[in-house]
């Protein structure tokens, strides 16, 4: 029998499949909606990564990201809140085709990496401190929901320039048709841009306020990110992209936070 954590992130990885392949079955019949059945696995996935991230926290008595693992399925589960957030605000329903397959490429990861990488010494957001710092927990917590905005943004770009190379080839695949209009999908994309750089930038500021502030190394590489994203949407402000291009932006500057990423894990 698996331990409840794991068992835990099985049921909920099996969900966001089930998630997938309701919302890609909506799409091949009629023009996509969300359905009670993709809602349902969606939510019922959410409540299985908040199941893991309770147990761990519990044992560990912080937030859980003290492993490669741990560290997937807290991203994945801030990639679901962006969902539930930027969705709905900006109508595009059409982020659910994103967030379920990206969340559960995510989880299946974790759960490779679950048992095969021992718990790491040290004072990375990967590892354990011996003293909680409230303000530590504070700045990787919210620096980490900034990288699954980051995350749903770039995938939202991948499938903006999809279709948006379909609907220019002269012959695009009917079921083109089916997926909201490109502008929703831009507007939603711009949404979680701006969401991840205001995360961000509270997670850097909260890092001054810590008892023992990050090396030089690892604030170099979180200023790095933030001057990128705020030069992306200080052009965008000034000069307005097209939407292409933004999507193209989007999904590429995101091997920078986690190139980042790697360098605060290793450092």
């Amino acid at each position: 029998m698996p331990d409840p954590d794991r068992l835990a992130l099985m049921l909920s990885t099996l969900c966001f499949l089930g998630a997938f392949a309701a919302a890609a079955y909506r799409v091949m019949v009629a023009p996509y909606r969300g359905t009670w059945p993709h809602h349902g696995l969606m939510l019922a996935g959410f409540l299985g990564q908040c199941w893991v991230l309770a147990i761990k926290g519990k044992e560990l008595g912080r937030c859980p990201i003290t492993q490669p693992w741990e560290l997937l399925v807290f991203i994945s589960w801030g990639v679901v809140m962006m969902y539930w957030l930027v969705g709905p605000a900006y109508r595009v329903s059409l982020m659910g085709i994103i967030t379920a397959p990206l969340v559960w490429i995510f989880q299946v990861l974790a759960l490779i990496l679950q048992g095969t990488i021992p718990p790491q010494t040290g004072d990375s957001i990967f590892r354990a401190p011996a003293k909680i710092d409230p303000w530590l927990e504070w700045h990787a917590t919210v620096s980490l929901l900034a990288y699954a905005a980051f995350a749903l943004a770039a995938a939202a770009g991948v499938l903006f320039l999809f279709q948006d190379r379909q609907l220019k080839s002269g012959h695009p695949h009917r079921l083109i048709f089916n997926l909201p209009p490109l502008r929703n999908l831009g507007r939603g994309l711009v949404g979680l841009l701006h969401v991840g750089f205001i995360l961000l930038t509270i997670g850097i500021i909260s890092a001054y306020f810590m008892e023992k502030w990050p090396n030089a190394l690892k604030l170099g590489a979180s200023w790095a990110v933030w001057a990128a994203y705020l030069g992306i949407l200080a052009y965008h402000w000034r000069r307005r992209w097209p939407q292409r291009r933004l999507a193209e932006v989007a999904a590429l500057i995101f091997l920078l936070p986690l190139a980042s990423l790697w360098i605060v894990s290793r450092h």
